[in-house]
């Protein structure tokens, strides 16, 4: 893929991104999205083969590469692997304010019956990212799908919580995202996988 194909990507996206909380992830966006970024009906279509997904790829790549941005400035020289896992969670819904509406639209679609296993694919990509990026798990054994899943669900309960959270600054999911990392820590055999 070239600079320049990626750039048109990158701009048919940022317009989607405008269209997506009144229309949903729909055809129309995908086709309005490349008239506004400046190029044919048809021409979005034919630069994103995947389709709506790919699109949706690219969504999740932006925040993903944000939330390790915005951790990176962070001084986590002193913290734990659990509390550096909790900020991680805290800057990402941070980094998801912007886009809330984006985020229930892309709730909805992912759920799905025909679009759960790509959300779970997706969903999947930013736990491992977590733990490997920013705890510097390199794990390959059974404890890297241990430390995953339980990330995961904890990862999807903040996002639904995050989406019905009215509270400033989404205090209260931060609060949330404390607890349910807490609760996990306190399942005694899995105490290991966190610290």
């Amino acid at each position: 893929m070239t600079k320049d194909t990626q750039a048109q990507k990158l701009l048919i996206l940022e317009s989607a991104l405008k269209l997506v909380p009144s229309l949903g992830w729909c055809d129309e966006v995908l086709e309005q999205a490349s008239l506004d970024a400046g190029f044919s009906k048809e021409h979005g279509k034919l630069l994103l083969v995947g389709g709506l997904k790919e699109l949706i790829e690219l969504f999740f790549q932006k925040i993903n590469n944000k939330m390790l941005m915005y951790f990176a400035t962070e001084d986590t020289k002193k913290l734990g692997i659990s509390a550096k896992i909790k900020l991680a969670l805290k800057i990402r819904i941070r980094v998801l304010t912007p886009y809330k509406k984006v985020v229930a639209k892309t709730s909805s679609y992912l759920s799905m019956p025909w679009n759960i296993t790509f959300g779970l694919k997706l969903s999947w990509q930013v736990v491992d990212l977590i733990w490997y990026e920013i705890a510097n798990d390199a794990s390959n054994d059974f404890n890297y799908y241990t430390k995953r899943g339980l990330l995961l669900a904890v990862y999807g309960a903040s996002i639904q919580f995050f989406l019905s959270d009215t509270s400033k600054k989404h205090q209260d999911t931060e609060d949330f995202i404390d607890r349910r990392i807490d609760n996990v820590l306190k399942l005694g055999k899995f105490v290991s996988k966190f610290k």
